[in-house]
């Protein structure tokens, strides 16, 4: 205004969602429930889903998803542990150009001993990465426990076996 004071027309709280997955959807275990790179999903009506990919699905349903989708995942931590209860569900075509595929987990990491660490629950194998922002013995270093974490890779996840992070690790902001 006039003064100088700023006057908002609207004031949203928005809920963390630093929790991010990109992976196909290896199961349908339970209606609004998806497990994507090992990590259990939880969709709700509040749950925003967009259909990116080529089916072009205007009003995306939790019916409309099925397993080998590539979906990005956003969300916060869910009712359970090494859950996420999302918030946005976007459901993309794999990439053509292998090159180009990747596979990524986002959240707190826990159990830190190199080359591994966990993630959501998921025993994350970090050989062959590249670290940025910081060098493979800083980010084993002791301490780092309970940082947002990043990784990546380009290898299929595997149900039951380590997620190959072999391309990338790094430290998130909050």
């Amino acid at each position: 205004d006039s003064s100088g004071n700023l006057v908002a027309t609207k004031i949203e709280i928005k809920p963390d969602n630093s929790l991010r997955l990109l992976g196909n959807i290896e199961s349908i275990t339970a209606p609004g429930t998806v497990v994507v790179n090992g990590v259990t999903v939880q969709l709700s009506g509040g749950t925003r889903m967009d259909d990116k990919s080529q089916s072009n699905v205007q009003n995306l349903q939790f019916s409309d998803l099925h397993t080998n989708e590539y979906v990005e995942i956003r969300g916060w931590a869910g009712s359970a542990p090494n859950t996420i209860a999302a918030m946005i569900l976007e459901r993309n075509d794999v990439p053509s150009n292998v090159n180009n595929l990747r596979f990524e987990i986002q959240g707190v990491a826990s159990n830190q001993s190199d080359p591994t660490l966990v993630i959501l629950g998921v025993t994350i194998d970090t050989t062959g990465a590249s670290f940025t922002g910081t060098t493979r013995t800083g980010f084993f270093v002791p301490g780092t426990n309970g940082r947002l974490v990043k990784v990546r890779g380009n290898i299929t996840p595997i149900p039951s076996q380590p997620f190959r992070a072999n391309q990338q690790v790094e430290f998130q902001s909050p």
